[in-house]
């Protein structure tokens, strides 16, 4: 079975995947229903906004890392960095 340069099988690989996507799921429902439940307590969204664009923000980023695959451009920066000091 070939493994990453990190020694990781396409299984292992497969896994930690599907274990990111389940983590940003969860990650949405419980923005979700976090915000619903103040939005409701608090009557309105009447001092929401700051909240619900603060952890907006870190839930874009999340979803943008996940979506785009930057680990995957991540490793493959890393691996063109070691060759090129391997050349030297």
């Amino acid at each position: 079975m070939a493994t990453d340069a990190g020694g990781r099988t396409p299984e292992q690989r497969a896994r930690q995947r599907v274990e990111q996507k389940v983590g940003l799921l969860v990650h949405w429902l419980v923005y979700l229903a976090v915000n619903t439940g103040l939005i409701i307590a608090a009557g309105g969204f009447a001092g929401s906004g700051w909240r619900l664009a603060g952890w907006g923000v870190g839930l874009a980023v999340h979803t943008v890392y996940l979506v785009a695959d930057l680990g995957r451009l991540q490793q493959r920066m890393v691996q063109r960095e070691l060759t090129r000091e391997r050349a030297r």
